[in-house]
């Protein structure tokens, strides 16, 4: 008896043995294609790195100049919490502060949106894995998991905007809000707490990371709200947890914290986080980006009109089809990945009841990132994963009806050796050139100074001059925008120079953050075009300040002036355009236009604007109404007092 016994535990024993050989084998090719996909991923961002190189101009103290417009909000927030541990900064700059402590700010700026956009890939391919294994058709998981990650993160509108010093918000704005939707999933397939956990942990930093991912999660709220009512399938806790990850609040990891632990009345607490989300504003994010984007031409405006930013910055100018098929990875890419998650991915949701509840809650990517054709440009990049995962969904299709293994394999992975040698992107270049920003330290400029520029600089003349700026990248609506735009296009002298002292001693006398409605609030109950007029007809006395004020401007915003006149030619009362000819024109037979000689090329202006401040600023250095403190081939710096 006991030597059968033996017998059998040995069996037991070798079974047990071959099972953990095979789970850890299983585990090693995981890595193997994740370790092998960002060292692709790492490659072609080097790549990148060495073309910058090139031009030491990319660099100042041996730093790569940031890329992207705002990645200086971003890194003077890590800067100061990396000096004073300030929390109240946002997520990015409370980790590249730590970032900064930990390996300095030359690797945290240049290196940690490469590193942390690579997270995009672990997640997608564990997003692809697990759907595949939850639908049981195929044993090459793995393989179609690792090709349609690199889909998703070499589709260029992902790629292009997580390059080597684009220190921006991108680097997580998928990876995060994928991987609480990817918990959630697996919540409802096993009934663990801890995904529900994970959940709602992953869904809070999504939307503290960046608030519009809080609009996405909503939608898929909804989406699977209806889904579980029509499929009599509803989780009151799930509905729960929900609510308040979609509320915008400090508060809401210690609510969902207290929603799992302690013993509870689903219906009761349900109740509850409805009161809660209702609270603390569920659709405050909601509201903010309708009126960014649809009623824009109004946003910070109490009694006037003015232009909407919308469509005059390049993040938010619509897309046209071919572009968005090309951002996507290319005609083939961007037709098979929709038509895969659209039709295949529509038919495994169906037979497959399992798969349905992710299926529902991705939608919403799908249509924010299809939106980028009305929205514009900066809305793409959420179609990566989708595209990725929907080839692969085609692909899973065509064997699921042909079942043509190794014919489709090989075809899908042809694919990618020519997705790889027809490979097209642009990568963004420093928003600045050392010799810029070198003049800007020059001036030697401190936090009582106040530093006018248009918006594209702002946030880095703030960052390396650490003087005070009105525009920047999060405060450039239309009514914000409109006086400065005034000030650079108008004809008239005086105005400029009042205009920027008014606007100057206002900045001093109103709290920051009522900063959106400076401009009304020196109105005087006047319409803003005679309010203007008032202030062209002579020099008014300045009051005495602490600090002195500055207009900054750059050679390189000569090109912008078509952009900054859309702020400036409209009739803030009717909001209808004031002229309809144009600044630029490039047919210098017409008689009310000149040309000018500016560095290497003859420029063809209007009129009008050849004589406006800035380019008399800029290109005739004619000012006469403030002082000439640096001029260079790069930049003109003048002194308003």
């Amino acid at each position: 008896m006991s030597v059968k016994n033996t017998e059998k535990e040995k069996q037991e024993e070798a079974h047990n043995s071959q099972k953990d050989n095979e789970k850890w084998g299983f585990i090693a090719s995981h890595f193997s294609f994740l370790f092998s996909l960002f060292i692709l991923y790492f490659l072609f961002h080097l790549v990148e790195y060495y073309k910058f190189l090139e031009n030491p101009n990319n660099f100042i103290d041996d730093v790569l100049i940031l890329t992207s417009y705002d990645g200086y909000f971003y890194a003077k927030g890590a800067k100061e919490f990396a000096e004073n541990m300030q929390t109240n900064k946002p997520l990015l700059s409370i980790l590249g502060g730590m970032l900064n402590i930990l390996i300095g700010e030359k690797l945290t700026l240049t290196w940690s949106s490469v590193v942390f956009s690579s997270t995009f890939g672990v997640v997608l391919y564990y997003l692809i894995f697990l759907s595949l294994q939850n639908l049981k058709i195929l044993r090459i998981n793995q393989i179609l998991a690792f090709f349609g990650a690199i889909l998703g993160v070499f589709s260029p509108h992902f790629f292009q905007r997580n390059i080597v010093g684009y220190f921006d918000t991108d680097m997580l704005i998928l990876t995060m809000p994928l991987l609480s939707i990817i918990f959630l999933w697996q919540y409802l397939l096993k009934g663990d707490k801890k995904y529900i956990a994970l959940f709602g942990l992953f869904g809070v930093l999504s939307v503290e990371w960046h608030n519009g991912i809080q609009n996405i999660l909503l939608a898929s709220f909804v989406l699977y709200s209806i889904y579980s009512i029509i499929t009599k399938q509803i989780k009151l806790e799930v509905l729960s947890v929900f609510l308040i990850v979609l509320s915008p609040s400090l508060y809401s990891l210690i609510a969902i914290a207290i929603l799992l632990i302690i013993p509870k009345n689903k219906i009761v607490l349900f109740v509850i986080s409805i009161i809660y989300a209702y609270y603390f504003g569920v659709f405050n994010p909601l509201i903010s980006q309708i009126n960014a984007y649809i009623f824009g031409e109004i946003q910070h405006s109490i009694g006037f009109k003015y232009a909407s930013v919308v469509n005059a910055i390049l993040e938010t100018t619509p897309l046209s089809l071919g572009e968005l098929m090309e951002r996507s990875g290319g005609i083939i890419a961007f037709c098979f990945g929709i038509f895969g998650f659209c039709v295949f991915g529509g038919i495994f949701a169906y037979k497959y009841k399992g798969f349905a509840p992710l299926y529902v809650m991705l939608i919403p990517f799908l249509i924010l990132g299809i939106s980028s054709l009305e929205f514009g440009v900066r809305f793409s990049m959420f179609l990566s994963h989708i595209v990725a995962f929907g080839f692969v969904l085609f692909a899973l299709g065509v064997l699921y009806f042909s079942q043509r293994t190794k014919l489709v394999l090989f075809v899908f992975i042809s694919y990618f050796a020519i997705f790889f040698a027809t490979l097209n992107y642009k990568i963004p270049q420093p928003i600045l050139e050392a010799k810029e920003i070198k003049s800007i330290q020059k001036l030697n400029l401190t936090k009582n100074d106040i530093a006018f520029s248009w918006w594209d600089y702002g946030y880095a003349i703030s960052y390396f001059s650490n003087a005070t700026t009105l525009l920047d990248g999060g405060r450039h609506a239309g009514i914000i925008n409109y006086p400065l735009a005034e000030i650079l296009l108008s004809t008239n002298e005086n105005l400029a120079y009042n205009l920027s002292i008014k606007i100057a001693e206002s900045m001093r006398e109103i709290p920051k953050k009522e900063w959106n409605f400076i401009f009304e609030s020196m109105l005087d109950n006047k319409n803003p075009l005679d309010y203007i007029n008032s202030l062209k007809v002579s020099k008014i006395q300045a009051h005495k300040q602490n600090g002195s004020v500055f207009w900054i401007l750059p050679y390189r915003i000569i090109p912008l002036l078509a952009n900054i006149n859309t702020f400036r030619n409209i009739n803030p009362k009717t909001g209808e355009m004031l002229r309809k000819n144009r600044i630029f024109v490039f047919d210098d037979k017409q008689s009310n236009n000149q040309t000018i000689k500016f560095g290497n090329y003859n420029i063809t202006i209007d009129d009008e604007y050849k004589n406006s401040n800035l380019v008399q600023w800029l290109i005739f250095g004619n000012n006469p109404t403030m002082e000439l403190v640096l001029k260079n081939d790069k930049i003109v710096v003048y002194k308003v007092i």
